[in-house]
């Protein structure tokens, strides 16, 4: 489950995830819990966090968020050799070749006025 808190307080952000991994922990204990974090750092501090409330930080993926969307196509794709074009020096040459047919959707006029 993909859950999203918005606080000004990253303390604040810290206590409530140990409150929701303590109250509805993972259904597999070999599963991580996935956290995504800007630096490694943050990562650091989130598990020291983690400890503080729940006495414990055990088994906690920090993860970027570049990784974690690799995670999701990989998942959605598997392991066919077309992941290249996903790769962040591939992708802007991808969006490159479709933005032209895309670009005239009504769904796209604010990125059409960015351009203008």
């Amino acid at each position: 489950m993909l859950i999203f808190h918005a606080s000004n307080k990253t303390e604040d952000l810290a206590a409530a995830m140990a409150h929701i991994m303590n109250e509805t922990p993972l259904g597999d204990p070999f599963v991580p819990e996935q956290v995504l974090i800007q630096s490694a750092g943050m990562g650091t501090w989130i598990n020291q966090q983690l400890a503080l409330h729940n006495g414990a930080a055990v088994h906690v993926d920090s993860v970027h968020p570049a990784k974690f969307i690799w995670q999701i196509v990989t998942r959605l794709l598997g392991d066919e050799s077309d992941h290249e074009r996903f790769e962040k020096n591939s992708m802007r040459w991808e969006i490159l070749r479709i933005l032209p047919e895309k670009i005239q959707d009504a769904r796209y006029a604010p990125l059409l006025d960015y351009l203008r």
